[in-house]
């Protein structure tokens, strides 16, 4: 078994900052597999998309983290601990009671694929 191009696209397109791009590729992946992980995949690039723009997406986050927790440690070759854990650094940028802006920048992303089973 060897992954789909659309699913590979997703991840190097996420590495690279490309998160609009990324869930794109990863819609055409979702619509074959309507999967919870994968929503919660797409969640994720919503929400880093939207911190790029410099918003403050804590609800779409906290989804996101709901959705692939279920999948941890490790689901469709991702490392979902290390997503986890890169959502609750995210979470931790999110403006506090009185603040109006995000409180630094989403850091890089790097996700990596194991061997398909």
């Amino acid at each position: 078994m060897t992954y789909r191009q659309e699913y590979l696209d997703f991840v190097n397109l996420a590495n690279a900052g490309q998160f609009r791009d990324a869930l794109l590729a990863l819609e055409k992946v979702w619509f074959d597999d309507r999967s919870e992980f994968y929503a919660g995949l797409l969640q994720l690039m919503v929400s880093l998309n939207q911190m790029k723009m410099g918003m403050a997406p804590d609800r779409t986050l906290r989804r996101a983290r709901e959705r692939i927790t279920p999948f941890a440690p490790h689901h469709k070759g991702l490392d979902v601990t290390y997503m986890l854990r890169f959502i609750e650094q995210c979470e931790e940028l999110m403006p506090q009671e009185g603040e109006d802006a995000l409180r630094g920048e989403a850091p890089p992303l790097h996700l990596k694929l194991t061997e398909p089973s």
